[in-house]
């Protein structure tokens, strides 16, 4: 009943994931990030060409580094605005996205498991464990299904994910959530 209390209570922290997909980056730091695109980057362009220098005092060195501290500036102060962007849905279908849909698929799978399964009908010993612990293999992650069930089928068996998915629909639903 503890353990059970555990799951739940991780289902229901698991839950709370859906409340911040509608909280975005704050509204301060996009603007701030946009009022620094559209007015640090002209005014400091335009320091930098006028401390360049103009008529006599013009070097073409002091022309060349002030253009390149310019365009380092509008580099780094675009990518924050665009890091800003990115930040602001931090759930979607991009890449460097957190797959919220994943964690809690795995999770309330896993805790399924977890709460349906029985105790052990014999008491397993330490030394038993360690011997089992000693002979297992990492399976890979839970979106790596494709490639664990290829490692585990024989050759010449079909598609592992056409397994997996009879595997899956035949088993009791006891063991597999």
């Amino acid at each position: 009943s503890q353990f059970r209390a555990l799951v739940l209570r991780l289902r229901g922290s698991l839950g709370a994931l859906y409340d911040y997909d509608d909280q975005p980056v704050s509204f301060f730091y996009i603007h701030f990030v946009c009022l620094l695109s559209v007015m640090y980057l002209p005014l400091f362009a335009i320091s930098a060409g006028l401390a360049a220098g103009t008529g006599d005092a013009a070097y073409w060195l002091n022309d060349i580094i002030q253009g390149v501290i310019v365009i380092v500036q509008a580099v780094f102060v675009i990518g924050l605005r665009l890091l800003a962007i990115k930040q602001a849905d931090p759930y979607g279908d991009d890449v460097e996205d957190l797959s919220v849909m994943h964690y809690l698929n795995f999770a309330w799978r896993m805790s399924q498991r977890m709460l349906n399964a029985d105790l052990p009908s014999q008491p397993v010993f330490l030394a038993e464990e360690e011997a089992l612990f000693s002979y297992t293999q990492n399976i890979g992650d839970a979106w790596e299904t494709q490639h664990v069930m290829a490692d585990m089928l024989p050759q010449g068996s079909g598609d592992a994910g056409d397994m997996f998915e009879t595997f899956v629909s035949t088993s009791p639903k006891k063991y597999i959530a």
